[in-house]
């Protein structure tokens, strides 16, 4: 499914946010460096079962170079943390 030009803006701020980092040019949708860090980033932040079927999605996407679909997993993974702290 491809992404709209909302949903990429949106996504890459909340990366953005969850790094920490003001938005300056968003490419994280389309820059493997700046999506690996992220991922790398979640992926230390918990050891929980929950967290682990999480990041099963983006670990698929990067495992088959899909990088729409790494960020969009990552994007879902973020926005799940955020309204569920538990992880």
């Amino acid at each position: 499914m491809r992404l709209t030009q909302e949903e990429i803006l949106d996504g890459n701020k909340l990366i953005a946010e969850f790094e920490k980092f003001e938005l300056s040019d968003g490419t994280y949708h389309s820059s493997w460096d700046e999506l690996i860090r992220v991922c790398k980033k979640f992926r230390e932040l918990s050891r929980s079962k929950l967290h682990h079927r999480l990041c099963e999605g983006f670990q698929y996407a990067l495992y088959h170079m899909n990088i729409e679909g790494c960020f969009q997993d990552l994007v879902r993974c973020i926005k799940h943390r955020n309204e569920n702290k538990e992880i």
